[in-house]
């Protein structure tokens, strides 16, 4: 869970800058300082980086659906079959604030008769149903309608949704079931920042087998690809001397982020 430091924007070095942080299923708030003198290195080699999809609230609710099922897409230069949500390594990012509501329908489709639910990682909601119970059950060609309440004193900071459906947990994250939950308003106290560039980040690996596929279980210890929203080693553009709000989450399954950025300064600000 992500708790804000404390933070006055005129003096960001109050934070103290960190060369390297370390992340296993956990998420950190980083303010990234770039030189004044740009840094690039085969940029050309590397693919842009992207942002997944964002779906905010409205009115005090944010109102969504996930539909999980089996698609064909293209990893690191490798074609693998295995199930997502709506289609999309990358999936939304849900994004709401303290005293509102989520209602998120969950529809199950996959292919191979494997139940699934949501449990809303590191949140202080609820867990009961509809809400962040892990004992919901959502079978093949099955839907669940759940309704989680984010009380008004929720810390804001980055969290994330997963399934946590009990013996096939980790190989559903592993193949590619998780996404972020932001709750936003961690910069509202601090208006000299409202502008700048705000980006969300998903670190998370797959592996894939000869045959195309995710192997069930994952092996740890076996070859993996390391990825940011789906992409392998993206350039991130950011301007000589500009500020920018990184919102780093491990939302993997077994894997360790030992992230560092060469020339630049890095504030953590929560995690």
């Amino acid at each position: 869970m992500e708790r804000p430091r404390g933070f006055k924007a005129k003096r960001p070095a109050s934070f103290g800058s960190i060369s390297r942080i370390l992340l296993n299923c956990s998420s950190a708030l980083l303010l990234l300082l770039a030189p004044l003198s740009a840094i690039a290195k085969d940029k050309d080699k590397r693919p842009a980086f992207a942002e997944s999809p964002q779906i905010e609230s409205e009115n005090g609710v944010l109102e969504t659906e996930l539909t999980v099922g089996p698609h064909t897409i293209e990893v690191a230069g490798k074609k693998v079959t295995t199930n997502l949500y709506n289609g999309l390594f990358a999936p939304p990012t849900l994004r709401l604030k303290p005293g509102e509501t989520l209602r998120l329908r969950l529809t199950n489709e996959k292919g191979e008769g494997e139940s699934t639910n949501l449990h809303y990682h590191g949140t202080n909601v609820s867990p009961l149903a509809p809400a962040d119970s892990v004992f919901i059950t959502v079978e093949p060609g099955k839907d669940y309608q759940y309704v989680v309440d984010f009380p008004k004193d929720h810390p804001q900071g980055l969290f994330w949704y997963h399934p946590h459906f009990h013996g096939t947990t980790e190989y559903q994250i592993g193949s590619g079931l998780s996404g972020l939950i932001s709750v936003d308003g961690v910069l509202d106290p601090w208006p000299e920042l409202k502008d700048i560039t705000q980006r969300f980040m998903i670190l998370r690996d797959i592996q894939i087998n000869k045959h195309g596929k995710v192997p069930n279980p994952p092996d740890p210890g076996d070859k993996t690809n390391r990825l940011v929203n789906g992409l392998r080693n993206p350039t991130i553009p950011i301007k000589p001397g500009e500020i920018q709000l990184w919102r780093v989450g491990n939302i993997g399954a077994d894997i360790y982020y030992d992230l560092e950025i060469e020339g630049h300064k890095i504030y953590e600000i929560a995690r």
